[in-house]
């Protein structure tokens, strides 16, 4: 667990690697980009792996990149379905912990 400020974020969540910042604001394929949150998300039923809510309980659901290093090929497993809240979470914690390590 990544501990950011009174929230334990798990530590799968949280890319390790120095290299795993996103590259370009736009993806390079946007056919595959659509095509691999779509995997994504039926990998996940469309449910936030933090929370474990469904969408209908959330803001939204939208797909997080839990690596760069395959950016514009990514697999499935790259990616798992979040909810809004966690996901806006989460990539505090991950820009926070950045600034800490010096990644």
């Amino acid at each position: 667990m990544a501990i950011f400020g009174d929230i334990s974020v798990p530590d799968f969540l949280i890319p390790t690697a120095p290299h795993d910042t996103r590259p370009a604001l736009e993806h390079p394929d946007p056919t595959h980009e659509r095509r691999w949150k779509d995997r994504v998300w039926l990998k996940d039923e469309g449910r936030c792996q933090w929370c474990k809510k469904f969408e209908e309980y959330t803001k939204g659901i939208e797909i997080h990149h839990l690596t760069y290093e395959r950016w514009g090929q990514e697999e499935v497993a790259d990616g798992c379905c979040l909810c809004v809240e966690c996901h806006g979470t989460v990539t505090q914690a991950t820009r926070w912990l950045r600034r800490v390590d010096g990644n």
